[in-house]
């Protein structure tokens, strides 16, 4: 068993805080239908800490990291509200798509 402040301190030591503050910076307010609610901006930056927490402890690769803490950032944008529901990975995947529709289009367009 270990405690938080171990676990903390393990992924200070291993590097792996860079990854956290790399994809912390991704997570936009915007993006969610209740940033403040119980699925909004402070349960994902728990999710991405608690991915990497996994990622550090069975070594995964760079790449897998890169997937599982994109995940993380995404994972409930598509919520329409907070409560029980099946289809809001669904709307997930169709928002990061319009949103990558918007970065690829501002690239291209100049805005």
């Amino acid at each position: 068993m270990y405690s938080l402040k171990q676990v903390i301190s393990d992924l200070k030591k291993s590097g792996y805080c860079k990854y956290y503050s790399k994809y912390r910076s991704l997570i936009k307010s915007e993006y969610f239908f209740h940033p403040k609610g119980i699925h909004g901006i402070l349960h994902t930056k728990r999710v991405l800490l608690f991915n990497l927490i996994l990622a550090y402890y069975n070594t995964l690769s760079e790449e897998d990291i890169d997937i599982l803490s994109t995940v993380a950032v995404y994972h409930d944008i598509g919520r329409k509200h907070d409560g029980s529901c099946t289809e809001h990975g669904i709307f997930s995947m169709e928002k990061i798509n319009c949103l990558n529709c918007l970065i690829y289009m501002k690239k291209i367009m100049g805005f």
